[in-house]
């Protein structure tokens, strides 16, 4: 049994106990006790990394994605000076960040980086966006690819998606071929106003290739309010406009015997204009055509496949020479038709491409002496046909038999006859018309404002 002075002692250190607990014990420990936070630096309190997720409202980023970089594109401004845009998308469905850097790096055709654009924007989730940065100078080479990366250093939050309430209407491009204009209307369909909107504008082909880009900022647009924006460019742009809505892939059959420098030897006519004109329709071409090269005289020669290197065809065509044995061949126009078809219906057509054969001759078709010259052309060119190949051929001087290159071409409208070969250059001018299928502008125009991440 305890006695009553141990008891009396128990009691005197109890409460000496708790005396020092409440007046030292829980001041030092509201002193030093820290709560768990989404600033801490810590991992305490269910979050799937330090400060991220979990509660907090801070994404841990090595769960997210980058944005995609769906293209890239520089424009010539003037001189040394370009602009640049590109067209991204955020997959991340309930992610955004209200900052994150990137970087543009552009290069000329050896590779080499001649300019660097940094800066810094925001993103929302699951948005397709457009970046444009103006006005910067490059130094070498002519710029003709770009990238743009993301930096990591972007804090993601969760963020909603919303519905667009920013809207875009009464888009008009004006003097494309002189100094352009692109004007529309920009509405706030919320109920509060929108702050610092990002407006950037691309105009692009009718093959979806963009051509030139623009951005403004409105700073405010009150509830349901109208503003007129406006977008203007310092070079015309109707030229790049003009792209044809199909690729075409398109052989080039030159007649390489020897009546093509009948007219003079130094430089050698008439072939000398006739390679210069269809070269200059080589260049014509848009950069998702393809080009390949054939020349005839007694035999038939793929001088080069088809292919989408519109200068190595270029270069082809323009070294063409009349050999020695040609001088006093035949024309054998059938095995040009022959080569230049196979190509076309080759595994180097690109699905979907209009098959064209632009032919040019001087003489009669007299090879092969078993059918005959002209009966064995007339049965290439109808296989050719028959596989969806467009035929059109060019009648040089007098000596061609206008009746006969009428049947060869696919309609009688696409036999050209031209009397002289000066005539040649507008010939291929409007034969590269023909086969362009004409599209409109692409217009695209893209607001955002960082309000809509809260």
């Amino acid at each position: 049994m305890i006695s009553w002075q141990t008891r009396r002692q128990a009691l005197y250190f109890g409460t000496f106990f708790i005396f020092l607990v409440l007046v030292i014990g829980i001041p030092i420990f509201i002193s030093v006790y820290r709560a768990p936070t989404c600033f801490d630096s810590k991992r305490n309190q269910g979050e799937e990394g330090i400060d991220c997720d979990g509660p907090c409202e801070r994404l841990c980023s090595e769960k997210l994605s980058l944005p995609v970089v769906n293209w890239v594109r520089p424009f010539h401004v003037s001189g040394n000076v370009y602009s640049i845009a590109a067209s991204v998308e955020n997959f991340n469905p309930d992610a955004g960040t209200a900052n994150i850097p990137y970087t543009f790096e552009v290069y000329d055709k050896s590779n080499q980086l001649v300019s660097e654009v940094r800066g810094n924007t925001f993103v929302l989730p699951k948005q397709a966006f457009l970046i444009f940065e103006g006005g910067f100078s490059v130094r070498g080479g002519v710029p003709t690819s770009a990238f743009l990366k993301f930096g990591n250093q972007a804090e993601w939050k969760r963020a909603a998606l919303k519905p667009r309430t920013l809207l875009i209407s009464n888009k008009v491009l004006h003097d494309t071929g002189t100094l352009p204009r692109l004007s529309a209307i920009l509405e706030n369909t919320a109920i509060s106003t929108a702050r610092n909107v990002e407006v950037v504008a691309v105009i692009s082909d009718a093959r979806n290739n963009a051509i030139a880009a623009s951005r403004t900022v409105i700073e405010e647009l009150a509830p349901n309010e109208k503003k007129n924006i406006v977008f203007t460019w310092p070079m015309p742009l109707a030229k790049q406009l003009e792209a044809c809505v199909v690729p075409v892939d398109v052989m080039m059959a030159l007649d390489m015997s020897g009546s093509m420098n009948d007219d003079g030897a130094n430089p050698p006519q008439p072939v000398t204009d006739a390679k210069s004109a269809a070269a200059a329709f080589i260049k014509r071409l848009a950069e998702d055509d393809r080009v390949g090269v054939v020349s005839f005289d007694q035999e038939a020669r793929l001088n080069r496949a088809l292919g989408s290197r519109h200068k190595e065809a270029y270069n082809t065509l323009v070294a063409l020479t009349i050999a020695p044995e040609a001088e006093t061949g035949a024309t054998n126009l059938g095995e040009g038709l022959r080569l230049a078809a196979e190509e076309l219906n080759s595994e180097r057509h690109q699905k979907g491409a209009r098959k064209i054969l632009v032919v040019l001759t001087d003489g009669i078709a007299n090879a092969p002496k078993e059918p005959g010259g002209e009966i064995y052309a007339a049965e290439q060119a109808a296989i050719a046909k028959k596989s969806g190949i467009n035929i059109y051929t060019i009648g040089l001087g007098n000596k061609v038999s206008r009746a006969f290159l009428e049947s060869v071409a696919s309609a009688r409208e696409q036999y050209f006859a031209a009397p002289n070969r000066k005539d040649l250059d507008g010939i291929y001018k409007e034969i590269g018309g023909a086969i362009c299928e004409h599209g409109p502008a692409v217009i695209d125009i893209v607001p955002r404002s960082p309000d809509d991440l809260s």
